[in-house]
């Protein structure tokens, strides 16, 4: 099953970043309301600063829950993104301490 975003929507995986000698903050894994990171999975057809694959962080997010709460996905549109996340190797970056992989998807 794929869902889709419409127009501006994006939907993405909450990530953790691992701390780097830069300096980059950890999330809360708690979700508690504080700073959170989203790689994007999947972009609407309206969105054209932002693709597949990036690493955002959002002002907020709405949650998609399935599989019985397995299986979590967050959505909201790209005016919510406050910005990009640059510069992290891919291996720095896990969701549930498993490393993230990613695919460049646009909804048609």
């Amino acid at each position: 099953m794929k869902i889709n975003p419409k127009k501006n929507q994006v939907i993405g995986r909450i990530v953790d970043i691992a701390l780097t000698k830069s300096g980059i903050a950890l999330p809360d894994t708690q979700m508690k309301g504080v700073t959170i990171f989203v790689v994007l999975d999947r972009v609407g057809p309206d969105v054209t600063e932002y693709k597949a694959g990036e690493v955002v962080l959002p002002r907020h997010v709405n949650h998609i829950w399935l599989r019985g709460g397995v299986l979590h996905r967050v959505i909201f549109e790209d005016k919510d993104i406050l910005a990009t996340v640059e510069d992290v190797p891919i291996d720095q970056i896990t969701i549930d301490g498993k490393p993230v992989s990613v695919s460049e998807e646009r909804a048609a």
